[in-house]
């Protein structure tokens, strides 16, 4: 005999399940049945799973939120511009202050303003260059 034993006797036999069907509707448990076996279960130190009904009325204030909302100019900030890539930067409290100031006087997107800010940049150093290169 090779590989595992088979669970019918005979395999060439089909098996009929023509009397198997699905239960009409779930049975109805007797609720006087159903405490009795909480109440046994409770005393035994099992707890139930079963999602509680909330409270009316909240116990304690609700807890501060963990992160402070988003403020109004934030929001204006968030577009969709098809920039997906993300550059993360340690930069001073200061420079990320007039960063947000500069973007928030223009109504630009953080992106946006990087953008300005690179080109400005490249800008300046061109002029820098070409000023070094007239005085040679």
């Amino acid at each position: 005999m090779s590989g595992r034993a088979s669970i019918f006797e005979d395999e060439e036999e089909d098996l009929d399940v023509s009397g198997f069907r699905p239960a009409a509707s779930p049975r109805q448990r007797d609720p006087h049945e159903v405490a009795v076996v909480r109440q046994a279960a409770e005393a035994k130190g099992f707890v139930s799973r079963e999602a509680l009904a909330p409270p009316a009325q909240p116990q304690f204030p609700p807890a501060p939120l963990a992160t402070p909302p988003i403020p109004q100019e934030a929001r204006l900030r968030r577009r969709r511009t098809g920039r997906d890539k993300q550059l993360n930067l340690k930069v001073t409290e200061a420079s990320l202050s007039q960063f947000y100031a500069i973007a928030d006087a223009h109504g630009w997107g953080l992106g946006e303003t990087f953008e300005r800010a690179l080109a400005a940049l490249e800008t300046e150093l061109a002029a820098g260059a070409d000023a070094a290169a007239g005085g040679q």
